[in-house]
């Protein structure tokens, strides 16, 4: 049985790796696909939780790889704003990049934050985060751990449910 740290730092990794393992296969228009004019593809589900997870790390850890490998600028995004709160025709004009480099990014991200995890200790898990980037209010390291890992599992399942949409096999977790 993990420490409670421990725990959350293996569900975490976890959950990166499935989220992975998800998308693995895919064709870049099977990522581009939409079931409906109201609902996110894959590729822009992915892109979302990297994005906000590359908040995660910024209030883990004061790096950014969105901003230090000019993410924005190579793929003509907006510069803040990792999806929450768009509306759906903004979401849908937001232009993906190849899955090599979207799976990249992810990869880098997710391994940054994993990282940044194993690196707090119960007095970190405490520390006090004056405007979180990720949740955008007074928090802990703590809490942005807990809320990444309801925000990421939550979006899991959408990549799942939107695989099966696919007629592909959506679960990754058995």
């Amino acid at each position: 049985m993990n420490a409670p740290l421990e725990e959350l730092r293996f569900r975490g990794r976890q959950t990166h790796e499935r989220v992975l393992k998800l998308v693995d296969e895919l064709t870049d228009e099977q990522l581009r696909w939409r079931p409906s004019a109201k609902a996110h593809s894959i590729g822009w589900t992915l892109w979302h939780i990297a994005r906000a997870d590359d908040n995660v790390l910024f209030d883990l850890s004061g790096a950014s790889l969105w901003r230090s490998g000019a993410y924005a600028a190579r793929w003509k995004h907006p510069e803040r704003g990792s999806g929450t709160g768009w509306e759906d025709e903004e979401a849908a004009s937001l232009p993906l990049p190849a899955k090599d480099e979207l799976l990249t990014f992810a990869r880098e991200v997710f391994a940054a934050v994993d990282r940044a995890r194993v690196g707090l200790d119960e007095a970190r898990f405490a520390d006090e985060i004056a405007e979180s980037r990720f949740l955008s209010e007074r928090t802990t390291k703590g809490g942005v751990v807990g809320a990444e890992l309801t925000h990421d599992n939550r979006r899991l399942g959408e990549l799942e449910y939107i695989k099966g949409l696919l007629g592909l096999r959506g679960t990754v977790t058995r």
